[in-house]
C-alpha cells in the first residue's frame, strides 16, 4: 500500500499523452473559415502573428525548450534479502544546482534565442506583407495608354501602310498582354499575402493601401535592433551555459539519502558518489562550440554592415532608374494621346500613331518592371534598419 502511495505521488507530476491525429484534409478546411477582411497594414500584421502557421510553429518550440530541464532521480532501492531499503536523492540537482542548474540555465537561453528566431521571422513577414501592400498600390497606379484607332480600317482608305498597321496592331496586342500581366501581378502578389497571413487565396481580403512614403525609410537606424544579431548573441548565450554545464559534468556528484532496516529497526544513512571519467571530452567541445559562436556573432555584425551598404545603394539606384522610367512612361503616353488628336484632324498622319503606340506601351512595360524592383528595394533596405521595429509580441 505504501509503494502505491508512493507511486501515486510520483504520478501526478507528469503528464500524460493524449492522442492527437493529423487530418491534412481537415486542417485545410479549418483555414478556409479564416478571413482577413479589410485590412490596413497594422491590422494585417496582427492577423499573422495570430494565425501564420510559421510563427506559432516558432514560438511553440520556443516555449519547449523552456520547459526541457533534465530531471533528477530519486533512488529506492529494496533489499528483502538483507531487509533494507536504502534510497537517496542528489541534493544538488534537486534544487537546480551544479550541472542541472547550468542546464537549466542553458534551457532559458535555447528559449530566448528561439524567441530571438521569432521576432527574426516576425520581421521577414512584415516585410512580406509590407511590400504586398506597397506593389498593390503600385500596380493599381499604371494607367494603360488607349489606343483606340482600328488599323485595318485605315489601311482599307490608303492611309496606312502595311507596316504602320502592323506596329498599331502589335501595340494594341501589346496594350492587352499588358493588362493581363497587370492583373496577373496582382493576384500572384495577393497569393503571396494569403501565405503571411495564414489563410487560403480564396479567403475574403482586401487591402487598405497606405498613403505617403511607404514603408517609411530612415536616413539611419539602430543596427542592433535587428533580429539577425539578436539571434547570434542569444546562440552565444546558449553556447556559454551548455560550456559551463560541461565543466560542471567532469566533477562527482555527491548523493546523500537514508537507509532503513526493518529487521531491527533502524535508521542509517547513506552516501553515493559518481565520480565521471573522460568528461573533459566534452567539456572542450563545448568550449569549441562557444567560441565558435563568439565568431558567427563576429560574421553576423559583419554581414549587417554590408547588407545595410549593399541594401542603401540598391535602393538609390532603383528608386532613380524607377523615376526615370516614370517619366519615360508619361512622356510616351503625351506623345501617343497627341497622335490620337492629331489622327482625328488629319486622316493622314497614321504614320504618327504608329511611332507613338507601341513606344507608349513598350515604356509603360519599362515603368513597370523599375517600379515593381523600386518597391522591392525599398522595403528591402527599410528591413535592413528593421522597420518595422518588432518583438514579434513576445516582450
Amino acid at each position: 500500500m505504501r509503494w502505491l502511495l508512493l507511486l501515486g505521488l510520483v504520478g501526478t507530476g507528469c503528464v500524460s499523452y493524449e492522442k492527437k491525429p493529423l487530418d491534412a484534409p481537415a486542417m485545410l478546411e479549418e483555414r478556409a473559415e479564416l478571413a482577413p477582411g479589410a485590412v490596413d497594414f497594422d491590422a494585417a500584421m496582427a492577423f499573422a502573428r495570430a494565425h501564420n502557421p510559421e510563427l506559432k510553429r516558432l514560438r511553440a518550440q520556443a516555449e519547449a525548450a523552456g520547459f526541457d530541464v533534465p530531471p533528477t532521480h530519486i533512488n529506492i532501492t529494496v533489499n528483502t534479502l538483507e531487509q533494507k531499503a536504502p534510497g537517496f536523492v542528489d541534493p544538488v540537482a534537486l534544487f537546480k544546482l551544479g550541472p542541472r542548474g547550468a542546464r537549466a540555465q542553458a534551457a532559458k537561453e535555447r528559449e530566448a534565442a528561439l524567441l530571438q528566431e521569432l521576432n527574426e521571422r516576425d520581421l521577414q513577414i512584415a516585410a512580406g506583407i509590407a511590400e504586398a501592400f506597397a506593389t498593390e498600390r503600385f500596380l493599381l497606379s499604371l494607367q494603360l495608354p488607349p489606343i483606340d484607332a482600328d488599323p485595318k480600317l485605315f489601311e482599307k482608305a490608303g492611309l496606312a501602310s502595311r507596316v504602320d498597321r502592323t506596329r498599331v496592331e502589335y501595340a494594341r496586342s501589346k496594350e492587352d498582354a499588358e493588362r493581363v500581366a497587370i492583373e496577373s501581378l496582382r493576384a500572384e502578389n495577393r497569393a503571396r499575402l494569403c501565405e503571411l497571413l495564414g489563410v487560403r487565396p480564396s479567403a475574403a481580403l482586401t487591402m487598405l493601401l497606405p498613403e505617403g512614403a511607404f514603408p517609411p525609410v530612415p536616413d539611419r537606424g539602430d543596427l542592433f535592433a535587428r533580429p539577425d544579431l539578436a539571434v547570434a548573441l542569444a546562440r552565444y548565450r546558449v553556447a556559454d551555459r551548455e560550456f559551463r554545464a560541461a565543466v560542471l559534468d567532469q566533477y562527482p556528484v555527491v548523493g546523500i539519502g537514508p537507509v532503513f532496516n526493518w529487521d531491527i529497526v533502524r535508521w542509517g544513512l547513506f552516501i553515493p558518489t559518481r565520480i565521471p571519467g573522460g568528461a573533459d571530452g566534452p567539456a572542450r567541445a563545448a568550449g569549441k562550440r562557444r567560441e565558435a559562436a563568439r565568431f558567427a556573432v563576429e560574421a553576423a555584425l559583419l554581414r549587417a554592415e554590408r547588407e545595410v551598404a549593399e541594401r542603401r545603394a540598391a535602393f538609390v539606384r532603383f528608386e532613380a532608374e524607377a523615376h526615370a522610367a516614370q517619366l519615360g512612361a508619361k512622356t510616351a503616353a503625351i506623345d501617343l494621346h497627341s497622335a490620337l488628336v492629331h489622327l482625328e484632324v488629319t486622316p493622314d498622319a497614321f504614320d504618327h500613331l504608329a511611332r507613338a503606340g507601341p513606344e507608349a506601351v513598350e515604356r509603360l512595360s519599362m515603368s513597370r518592371h523599375a517600379g515593381l524592383a523600386a518597391v522591392r528595394a525599398r522595403v528591402r533596405y527599410a528591413k535592413a534598419w528593421a522597420w518595422p521595429h518588432t518583438d514579434g509580441g513576445v516582450r
